[in-house]
């Protein structure tokens, strides 16, 4: 598929007959074909086994293939399915394979970043892998060393809460995490330099969305936003951010990050013909993809923003700042 080893997978396994493997509390992602890959090497009795427990697996975009996600895990040669999947967060996956095992978790793992250029396995708050985890499979301490309690985090890191009347800290990796809202003083600024170049709001949306697709209002659902379905929309809003500077909103089910202002990453196509930086960009006719304005006067009202990055064919991901 590429010039990587294992077709781009992230993990690639190789059972020979009457082999057994595990694969516990890690935090996976990658953007090959698949995020895991295991085959058999030799002639497999059907005794072989893989045991997968407390994992995150997060997809993202397919590099060589836009305009799909990345595919949880590709399973050949064996007589019989050796997989023993439990215990899991999955989330961006194609084909939407989740649950496997009765415990996983069917949703964003919320980790401090997962865009592929700045991910950061470490867990949020609110992450729904927090205490989520076998406790029977978890090692006894994470990734960076910490000691893992009773109720293990799935995932490569336990998370650990302020300490007792902690209402203000930074983290060492430059992190900011405050007990109460956020307020900006008048004339103050708020100014961020995190991993970021957008900000964004949760906003409710009445489809699935990823990161890159151009959102527009629903008219057939006040309130709620979904993919831009038709070329020059005036309902176009923003795009859907991977790892916003600034969040505004609350996190819940349903929701997704709207970038509102700034530069972010977008989906596009040729269909108005090659895109160069500073060449305006408006909704396709391709559901949740942008292209090249090519009248102006249809443009008003439709605007997105403007491209900073070229495209030359087909259809991918370029940088973007929003202006509309």
């Amino acid at each position: 598929v590429d010039n990587c080893r294992a077709y781009g997978n992230a993990l690639s396994i190789t059972l020979r007959p009457g082999d057994q493997a595990q694969v516990v509390n890690n935090t996976i992602t990658g953007e090959g074909d698949c995020l895991m890959e295991a085959g058999c090497e030799g002639s497999c009795d059907g005794t072989e086994k893989l045991t997968l427990r407390n994992n995150i697996l997060q997809g993202q975009t397919d590099f060589l293939q836009p305009f799909e996600r990345t595919c949880l895990i590709y399973i050949e040669g064996f007589p019989a399915d050796p997989l023993d999947m439990d215990y899991s967060v999955i989330d961006g996956v194609k084909g939407d394979p989740c649950p496997v095992g009765p415990h996983d978790i069917c949703s964003s793992p919320r980790l401090v970043s997962t865009d592929i250029d700045n991910f950061d396995a470490h867990l949020q708050a609110d992450s729904p892998a927090i205490d989520a985890g076998d406790p029977a499979s978890a090692p006894t301490d994470d990734f960076d060393g910490k000691p893992r309690d009773a109720a293990p985090d799935i995932g490569a890191y336990e998370w650990a809460a302020a300490p007792a009347g902690a209402a203000f800290r930074v983290t060492r990796e430059g992190d900011i995490y405050a007990a109460g809202a956020y307020f900006c003083g008048l004339g103050s600024g708020c100014f961020n330099t995190g991993r970021g170049a957008d900000v964004a709001e949760w906003v409710r949306v009445s489809e699935e969305v990823e990161p890159g697709d151009v959102l527009e209002l629903d008219p057939d659902h006040p309130g709620f936003y979904r993919k831009a379905r038709s070329p020059y929309s005036r309902l176009v809003v923003g795009v859907v951010s991977a790892a916003p500077g600034f969040v505004l909103g609350e996190p819940d089910e349903g929701k997704a990050l709207l970038a509102l202002l700034g530069t972010v990453l977008v989906k596009a196509t040729m269909e108005n013909g090659s895109i160069r930086p500073g060449d305006l960009l408006i909704s396709s006719p391709f559901p949740g993809y942008a292209m090249r304005c090519d009248e102006l006067e249809r443009c008003q009202g439709a605007l997105l923003g403007k491209a900073l990055e070229s495209l030359e064919e087909g259809k991918g991901l370029i940088k973007m700042l929003l202006m509309h």
